[in-house]
């Protein structure tokens, strides 16, 4: 029998993205509370305010047409967290979120297909349909009632943020990823905004002020710090 060896900096990079999925996991509880007095668009426009200033001060503009960043923002942030935070203040399960939001595996093989021409094997269109399906047979069988138009949004929300990645190798290859969270996050904001403005009212704007406490500032901290600018970074 052959015994691999690992070096200290394979188990160190290891031991990270352990404490990365760790991060990222917790993230859906407590984006869950912070839903409890914050509408679900006007959460997303907080958090792309905090994770884009300074952010963007600090780093450079990505050296591409700026329409293309926009794009990514859309796609990536407006569109999926938006569709996400939504599916989840409509009742979809913290827990239940985080695994059909893997269905995304599902969309990124069909996008690849159409988009780039990168066709999936038979034993990766297999895998692709378990992943999109899973979640449908845990949400069914989790004894939780599970609203369809939540469900729609998380999935909605996973197959946006797989157009934004083949959107982004297609045509944001060679951008820095933490530079592209952050000026994308930028250009995430005036959309969400406006979003949030026509459905939720700006009325929702000053109620949520006047609710704030504690326990939300510390969820809305925690998605943009931990969660966004140290994984993201990490990540990168």
């Amino acid at each position: 029998m052959v015994k691999l060896e690992q070096s200290p900096d394979e188990v160190d990079d290891r031991l990270l993205l352990l404490g990365l999925a760790a991060v990222w996991g917790l993230n859906f509880s407590v984006t869950k509370i912070g839903l409890r007095e914050v509408p679900p668009w006007l959460l997303c426009g907080a958090r792309f305010a905090l994770v884009a200033f300074p952010a963007v001060l600090l780093l450079p503009r990505p050296t591409v047409h700026l329409h293309r960043v926009l794009a990514y923002g859309v796609l990536m942030f407006t569109l999926q967290f938006g569709l996400l935070f939504g599916g989840m203040r409509l009742g979809f399960a913290a827990g239940l979120a985080s695994v059909a939001l893997q269905a995304q595996a599902f969309f990124t093989m069909a996008f690849a297909a159409m988009v780039i021409g990168d066709r999936p094997s038979g034993s990766h269109a297999c895998g692709a349909l378990i992943a999109a399906v899973g979640p449908l047979v845990i949400g069914v069988g989790s004894g939780n009632d599970v609203s369809l138009t939540g469900l729609l949004c998380v999935l909605g929300a996973a197959a946006y943020w797989r157009a934004a990645k083949v959107f982004s190798k297609r045509k944001l290859a060679g951008v820095q990823p933490l530079t592209l969270v952050a000026w994308g996050n930028l250009f995430a904001l005036s959309p969400v905004l406006l979003t949030s403005a026509v459905i939720e009212g700006i009325d929702s704007w000053c109620l949520a002020v006047n609710r704030l406490n504690t326990t939300t500032l510390f969820a809305l901290a925690y998605i943009v710090y931990p969660t966004t600018l140290f994984g993201f970074g990490l990540w990168a």
